[in-house]
């Protein structure tokens, strides 16, 4: 019995999720999750600096009580090896979506995930399309941000989540 296999969590379609949801664009995460991550040898220098780090993070109103995560060289999303015959895969039995924590900062989790995946029988599909769930911009404040940004995840997971494939975030 493998992932394809558990029931649904939610009896609510993802249209209907979407129902009262804005379906404006999303703005902002895609254009910096690319940006810190084209530059990520530089991020990791300046935010490992001493003096620098910790001003930067102090500017961001990030704890500096424990040192600045590493940003990954290479996101799971742009890593070919993981694409090749998954992308938007129409047979899948589960989709992984990379949240953009795992896809900047930990890709090899989401690798060693789909690893595991396909090891137990199950056909993985990644969605080739960028989403944010809205998640720092909700905890921020932004209601209205986090919710165009959920609207435009809803949208990008909908092919699947129609016909009750589950996703693995």
């Amino acid at each position: 019995s493998g992932v394809s296999r558990w029931p649904s969590t939610s009896a609510r379609s993802s249209a209907e999720m979407r129902s009262s949801a804005s379906s404006t664009s999303p703005v902002g995460g895609r254009s910096a999750n690319r940006a810190v991550c084209s530059a990520s040898r530089v991020a990791n220098a300046l935010l490992g600096a001493p003096v620098v780090g910790r001003l930067g993070m102090w500017a961001a109103g990030i704890t500096r009580a424990r040192p600045a995560p590493r940003v990954a060289a290479r996101p799971f999303r742009r890593n070919a090896d993981m694409a090749a015959g998954r992308r938007d895969r129409r047979d899948a039995t589960v989709v992984l979506w990379p949240d953009t924590f795992t896809d900047a900062f930990r890709p090899s989790m989401a690798e060693d995930l789909v690893a595991v995946l396909e090891r137990a029988g199950e056909r993985v599909a990644i969605p080739s399309a960028w989403a944010c769930c809205g998640r720092t911009m909700y905890d921020s404040g932004f209601l209205g941000l986090a919710r165009r940004n959920l609207s435009h995840l809803l949208d990008v997971l909908d092919p699947w989540t129609s016909r009750g494939i589950p996703v693995i975030v």
